[in-house]
């Protein structure tokens, strides 16, 4: 969910973005591209829902790539791991309370469907990975990072269980992708079903 204008108050809403909410009247200030937004205008959510996930958790997880580059695997499989409910919710148009191991099995699907993770696996792999990350502060054992994997994941077993290797990049690259494509459906005139879901999940005020 987005954050929530606080009334009388100024709060960030977005990476530069700085929200306002004064009785009936609520604006969001773009400070990198000095223009003010309306954030109950369905176009302007767009751009607030774009600026937060870009700005403050892929970009982010890109510059750690980057500089950190192995270390950072935990780091960003957790910030990938939490796009996944998330975006689903506003693809949906609905909460994934009570459901979160289908909205984030639905999600992985669609964002890592060059893996060829079958079901079963991608269930183990929310235990192992989400679950572990989210409740227990680390990947839980069957989930491991592998610098020379040349895909996001891949599943072998040892014989008595399966092991879930990632590479951090290529795992980072396909939410990037993915939420590239999201945003274009959103903007896309041709969508109208999405720009409701979205639209009736988004709201700031």
């Amino acid at each position: 969910m987005p954050k929530k204008l606080m009334p009388n108050n100024s709060l960030y809403v977005a990476y530069q973005m700085l929200g306002e909410h004064n009785g009936s009247n609520a604006t969001v200030f773009d400070e990198q591209n000095n223009t003010k937004l309306n954030p109950r205008l369905l176009d302007d959510k767009i751009l607030i829902y774009e600026r937060q996930v870009k700005g403050w958790f892929l970009a982010p997880a890109r510059r750690m790539y980057e500089s950190m580059r192995e270390q950072a695997s935990f780091a960003i499989i957790a910030i990938c791991f939490a796009y996944l409910e998330g975006v689903q919710q506003y693809m949906d148009g609905q909460s994934s309370k009570n459901a979160g191991r289908r909205f984030f099995a639905k999600s992985f699907q669609r964002a890592f469907s060059s893996c060829g993770l079958e079901p079963s696996q991608i269930d183990m792999l929310y235990e192992q990975g989400r679950c572990g990350l989210f409740h227990d502060g680390m990947t839980r054992t069957q989930v491991i990072y592998d610098m020379s994997l040349g895909l996001a994941f891949s599943v072998t077993n040892n014989g008595s269980q399966d092991l879930f290797r990632f590479h951090p990049e290529h795992l980072l690259g396909k939410v990037e992708d993915d939420f590239g494509t999201f945003i274009n459906l959103l903007r896309g005139d041709g969508n109208p079903e999405s720009r409701k879901n979205f639209d009736t999940m988004f709201s700031a005020v």
